[in-house]
């Protein structure tokens, strides 16, 4: 993770990292609202990659991360989502270069946070909202004082 520079803008959000919000879902929290398609189980996250995600969890664990990127850089679309998941594509004896991760995995992230409200339509991309902002930070609050 990139160090966040002090200053009033930081929060705890800034400290903490995906997984561990991840790991701290609260039943009021918005992950336990999430509706995870059925195709989780199967689907490559990266058209360069050989097999799907081994953690059951990745779907949530990908969620947070997004949502966690939302509120650092602001207005995000798919495509940004997809060169921030992408990775290296192996093309046997050439060097690696960089492949972009999937779209339907990043739009399907980004429908269900809108649908619980933490994520909106903005003009360009999508952008947290008021009270997404403040379900992360309690989260972030949570871990930060757990860990």
């Amino acid at each position: 993770m990139r160090p966040v520079p002090l200053g009033s803008h930081e929060t705890h959000h800034h400290r903490v990292t995906n997984e561990r919000i991840a790991d701290h879902p609260s039943p009021n929290s918005f992950y336990s609202q999430m509706e995870v398609p059925t195709w989780v189980d199967i689907v490559k996250t990266a058209s360069y990659k050989e097999l799907a995600p081994y953690d059951p969890d990745w779907f949530y664990i990908r969620a947070a991360s997004m949502a966690r990127k939302l509120y650092v850089s602001g207005n995000m679309g798919v495509g940004a989502f997809r060169k921030n998941y992408g990775g290296a594509r192996n093309d046997g004896v050439c060097r690696f270069h960089h492949a972009i991760g999937s779209g339907s995995v990043a739009r399907a992230i980004l429908k269900q946070l809108e649908s619980v409200g933490v994520v909106e339509k903005g003009p360009k991309g999508r952008r947290i909202t008021p009270s997404g902002q403040r379900d992360l930070d309690r989260i972030a609050g949570r871990v930060a004082v757990s860990a």
